[in-house]
């Protein structure tokens, strides 16, 4: 049975159709909801199957419509109408057949369409919609089980017609089938075999890694103590012959300084033994004097009332003897009264004289020990200070002592038993060499050994023995689509499915098997390391994937048998992660390419972007014409590649960048992280900036270049699917005027060649699909459409990877009708190379840029740097490198870092024209200046910058690219010329 149109009644009673036409393999339609999406399948599996698939659901809410159909009983339309038909237990819209070929139906023609089998069993079984527990019980359950086996018995196949010749090439095609699905089925498990040693050998090899680690750690410890040992040593013996030189001029030094020193005290010391004496003298003194205790005033007033007495008696003597003396003339002797009168004033004077000289000597004792006092207190103070001297000296010449015993006794401690610890670091130094010598032989041998079994996996997916039965299997369909054989059997296009081989595709290998147990009744799966997971313990993922498996299996098996119904996808992928959609989209696309009739609805713009960039067209039921058809055959057309009844196009420039999912699910918000929302500005973005900016391994510039170039050609070439531009980039062609001028059979022939190498193997699957018609509609639409290109921005795109891809021998070739020559046989430049040549040099960063577009500096690191203020190119060259590298905190941003993207932002700033990439090998070069640029060789700066590319480092600056050539070279000495001041940038 085969769907051909539907025409679908906006409601109950309404007149109004939106008309669908179905082709024989998949039919995608997209709905705006998924309630929309309910009724559209409700109503073909209603219709078809003859059971509701939403039987809860409000029976007169149901869309009515119709379908025709075509089988081998003929054509009938299937048609619900707005009345209710009781069941019983239920309520359901009412339901006709009609013939379209002018056989009556019958009451059994319904049942006889189905082959026999119930509705409910074939609305549950054909309509893939629930995967849930329930579903999965059922399919695992005896009614379903049971049903399978009655239609196995009555195969449609076993008719009692007569036999006719071309029943040989169906048991041809089913021996040759199953021959495939054996040798398929043993490369599988040869092929999980290898899979499981090689993950043995990555096991093992990660052990080996790590014990190698280990000793080379180890080994690395030896070293460094044998180093840190033979230093000492060296230290040592250094320290011992500088201290002898050391203290011989030492010695020579501090002589005269002690010399001097032993001087000073020794004439201090005599000084204050001086000092001593003196004292002790002034102290026998003052203990000799018996001092009074009386103040030496007082005998001063004793000694002036002698002086006065005595001045009085000296008065009275003298006249005395002044009386005396006149009477000279007397002859009168006056010595006998003289005497009597001047002997009592002698006797007095002499008293007052001798008391007055005792007063003296007291006055003079009183002074005298007073003066002794004073001396003994000065000589006092005088032997104090001396003393302080005296210690001073001592101090310093004992601080020279000490300085010279301190170097001295200075001396490395070294272990004891030093010649017994360095034989042992030697010896266990040459063990560790020997493990790390044997480790690396052991890696190396694993790595061979991994290496042969990859070889082998490889030779086994390109056996020439199953290509060669696929072809005798397309050989006899071939025979069979041909209509010239006359068959009793439809023809048909039997592809085995496995229900392991489709759950191993969904999961991407990660479940690889499902084994029935419980007589059928329950399910275990087999992960990719051999584990046995039990259903109960399968997550709902999983389980949902478990049971699409199943399902699909047991549509083919029925397939198999003969009943060939529309499988009727009712949107499952809203159950499912986005990956595993997709992957379920592309099965179900090969379900269809097998020869399956497959009718999927759904209301998710992914699995629509995902079916356009398959190049299947999507039929909106929104927007169908809403006409009613004419009850007319319809001629079906044999699927090709690219061949659509209108033009379409895969891909509109104001499409969001989601749509194009290289980076898969992430791709919209990676590409809002560089400012890139829709296809329009990833055309329009510099394919270097963009590489740069997303900062991700294994996205160069010329995968960006060769993104845009898919872009442009699913934007501007009509009927175009992403997988056929893949083969038309892998046959050399880089743009639309290239595709729009090539030639079909060389173009075919170079697409061939693509399939054939390494390059080509994931796209293998479209070899069958591949003919020269479809390559001439190619560059035939290519050419309707060149106008509307040539006249965009976008026309120069690719230019770039012409160039980079000119010595391909497949690119010369197809290039070689493009572009003009001269008499000579030289090249003339196109428009735009000279245009190129021609433009002034431009500056690709100013101080005012955003860090974000500095060299080296990604959307992360631009965050990290914001958070400390630096926003800017100016910013980032006025930063303290050490300061900036403790606040980021970062262990992989060190100082030395900073300062390589500050050397690198300062040269894009000051040299035009230069890359990201050109400034970060120059810097790793050691090349931070235009100066040291512009003064240097070509032919040096490539030098460097072949060595430095050479190196890891350069290898994670290329990212994939080209490393620069003397060419290069040569601009960059160009552009440094014509170099500006920081200050202007």
């Amino acid at each position: 049975m085969k769907l051909q149109h539907l025409a679908v009644g906006a409601s109950a009673g309404a007149t109004a159709h939106a008309t669908l036409q179905f082709n024989e393999g998949l039919n995608a339609v997209s709905v705006v909801d998924s309630t929309t999406g309910e009724g559209l399948y409700d109503l073909v599996g209603h219709l078809v199957y003859g059971a509701r698939v939403h039987r809860d659901s409000n029976p007169y809410s149901a869309r009515i419509g119709y379908v025709d159909i075509s089988s081998s009983l003929g054509r009938y339309r299937l048609e619900r109408h707005s009345q209710q038909v009781d069941r019983g237990t239920f309520v359901e819209p009412r339901l006709t057949v009609a013939a379209l070929d002018g056989q009556p139906a019958r009451a059994e023609t319904t049942r006889e369409l189905l082959a026999g089998i119930s509705p409910e069993v074939a609305a549950r079984l054909f309509v893939l919609r629930s995967s849930g527990d329930a579903q999965l019980a059922w399919l695992l359950s005896e009614e379903l089980a049971t049903e399978l086996h009655q239609l196995e018995r009555r195969s449609p196949y076993e008719t009692t017609s007569t036999y006719k010749v071309g029943d040989d090439l169906f048991a041809e095609r089913d021996a040759l089938s199953h021959q495939i699905e054996m040798l398929l089925s043993d490369k599988r498990r040869s092929s999980e075999a290898m899979e499981t040693a090689l993950r043995e050998l990555q096991r093992e090899s990660q052990e080996v890694e790590q014990r190698l680690e280990e000793h080379r750690r180890e080994l690395g410890n030896v070293l460094s103590q044998l180093a840190e040992l033979e230093t000492q040593l060296r230290y040592r013996e250094l320290s011992e012959f500088v201290e002898r030189e050391a203290d011989e001029a030492h010695h020579a030094d501090q002589q005269p300084a002690l010399a001097d020193l032993d001087e000073q005290i020794a004439k201090w010391r005599r000084t204050l033994a001086e000092l001593e004496a003196r004292d002790a003298a002034v102290r026998h003194r003052l203990s000799q004097l018996h001092p009074d205790e009386s103040s030496p005033l007082l005998p001063l007033a004793d000694q002036r009332a002698c002086v006065s007495i005595a001045r009085r008696l000296v008065a009275d003597l003298d006249s005395e003897v002044a009386r005396y003396a006149r009477p000279t003339d007397s002859q009168a002797c006056l010595c006998q009264h003289t005497h009597a009168r001047l002997h009592p004033l002698v006797d007095t004077l002499a008293q007052q004289v001798d008391k007055l000289a005792h007063l003296v000597e007291q006055y003079e004792a009183a002074v005298e020990v007073e003066q002794l006092k004073s001396e003994a207190e000065h000589l006092a103070r005088s032997q104090t200070a001396l003393r302080g001297t005296i210690d001073q000296l001592l101090d310093r010449r004992q601080s020279r002592l000490r300085t010279s015993r301190v170097r001295k006794t200075e001396s490395l401690e070294l272990p004891e038993d030093l010649q017994k610890l360095l034989a042992e670091l030697d010896r266990r130094r040459s063990e560790l060499n020997a493990k790390v010598v044997e480790g690396e032989r052991h890696l190396a041998d694993l790595a061979a050994r991994g290496e042969r079994i990859r070889r082998d996996r490889t030779e086994l997916l390109n056996d020439s023995s199953l290509a060669r039965l696929r072809e005798q299997l397309e050989s006899v369909n071939r025979r069979l689509e041909s209509g010239n054989v006359e068959t009793s059997r439809s023809v048909r296009s039997v592809a085995p499915w496995r229900a392991s081989d489709i759950l191993a595709k969904l999961t991407d290998g990660r479940l690889r098997e499902i084994r029935l147990s419980d007589h059928g009744r329950a399910a275990t799966v087999v992960n990719r390391t051999g584990h046995v997971v039990h259903q109960a313990d399968v997550n709902d993922v999983d389980r949902r994937l478990v049971c699409l498996s199943l399902q699909l299996a047991a549509v083919a098996g029925t397939a198999e048998w003969g009943l060939e119904l529309p499988l009727v996808v009712a949107d499952p992928f809203a159950e499912l992660p986005s990956a595993e959609a997709s992957i379920l989209t592309l099965v179900l696309h090969d379900w269809a390419r097998a020869g399956h009739q497959v009718l999927l609805v759904t209301a998710s713009q992914t699995v629509v972007d995902r079916l356009r960039s398959l190049g299947q067209p999507i039929m909106n039921l929104e927007t169908a014409a809403r006409q009613p058809l004419p009850v007319e055959p319809v001629q079906l057309a044999e699927p090709t590649l690219a061949i659509h009844e209108a033009d379409s196009f895969a891909l509109d420039l104001e499409d969001s960048i989601g749509r194009f999912r290289v980076l898969g699910d992430d791709t919209a918000s990676l590409f809002a992280e560089i400012d890139i929302h829709t296809l329009a500005e990833l055309l329009a973005a510099d394919a270097e900036q963009v590489s740069h900016s997303l900062d991700r391994t294994g996205i160069s510039v010329e995968v960006v270049d060769l993104w845009q170039t898919h872009v442009t050609m699913l934007v501007y070439v009509p009927n175009l699917s992403l997988a056929e531009v893949q083969l038309l980039t892998g046959g050399g062609i880089q743009n639309l005027s290239q595709l729009a001028t090539a030639d079909a059979d060389e173009l075919y022939d170079a697409i061939h060649q693509y399939l054939e190498s390494p390059r080509g193997i994931r796209h293998r699957g479209l070899r069958s699909y591949l003919n020269r018609d479809s390559v001439r509609t190619w560059i035939a639409d290519a050419e309707r459409y060149r106008h509307r290109w040539e006249n965009t921005p976008h026309a120069s795109r690719g230019t770039r990877r012409s160039s980079m891809g000119a010595g391909s021998p497949r690119r010369r070739k197809l290039n070689g009708r493009n572009g003009s020559t001269t008499r000579n046989g030289k090249r003339r430049a196109s428009g735009n190379q000279a245009k190129k040549r021609n433009r002034p040099l431009r500056f690709r960063l100013s101080r005012t840029s955003p860090v974000v577009d500095a060299p080296s500096v990604g959307p992360k690191t631009a965050k990290r740097l914001g958070k400390l203020g630096i926003r800017t190119v100016v910013d980032l060259l006025e930063a303290d490198p050490e300061a900036t590298a403790e606040a980021l905190d970062t262990r992989h941003i060190t100082a030395e870092k900073i300062v390589a993207w500050q050397h690198q932002s300062q040269l894009m700033c000051r040299v035009p024209e230069l890359l990201a990439r050109d400034a970060q090998v120059l810097v790793g070069c050691g090349f931070t200046t235009p100066e040291g640029i512009a003064s240097a060789e070509a032919a040096d700066l490539y030098e460097f910058a072949k060595s430095y590319t050479a190196t890891a480092e350069g290898t994670r600056v290329l990212r994939g690219s080209d490393p620069p050539d003397l060419e290069r070279a040569t601009k960059w000495v160009y552009w440094a010329e014509n170099r500006r001041t920081l200050e202007a940038a």
